[in-house]
């Protein structure tokens, strides 16, 4: 049998906040859980009210952002940092501005190696 493609999945109940999940279940019923990937459950997508998931999205998006700031600290905190720079932290990130971030999963088996064989870093 040939390989069509190779896809990321994701695990729906992991992935999403459980906010969404109780949305979500509200408003398409039980079958979103059994059946997350079935076109006729997004059908009633429309029946849900803006407001409602604007709402939710943003107390996620302020969470990420708290959760952003308390780790930054944290993290300034270990190297050692003055207190300026760790009260700074408690102001990063504006979670009324659209943030855009890059990310690259490097897993440790597949580690560049410099030209001896031994792992680089």
């Amino acid at each position: 049998m040939p390989i069509r493609a190779i896809t990321n999945g994701i695990h729906t109940r992991s992935w999403l906040s459980h906010e969404i999940v109780e949305l979500y279940t509200r408003y398409f019923g039980p079958r979103f859980v059994e059946k997350p990937a079935d076109h006729a459950v997004w059908e009633r997508v429309e029946a849900i009210p803006p407001a409602e998931l604007w709402r939710i999205h943003q107390s996620r998006r302020e969470r990420l952002v708290f959760f952003a700031r308390k780790r930054l600290k944290n993290e300034l905190r270990r190297q050692g940092a003055g207190m300026a720079l760790q009260r700074a932290a408690e102001e990063a990130l504006n979670p009324e501005a659209l943030t855009i971030g890059f990310s690259r999963r490097f897993a440790t088996y597949k580690r560049p190696t410099c030209s001896s064989g031994s792992p680089i870093g």
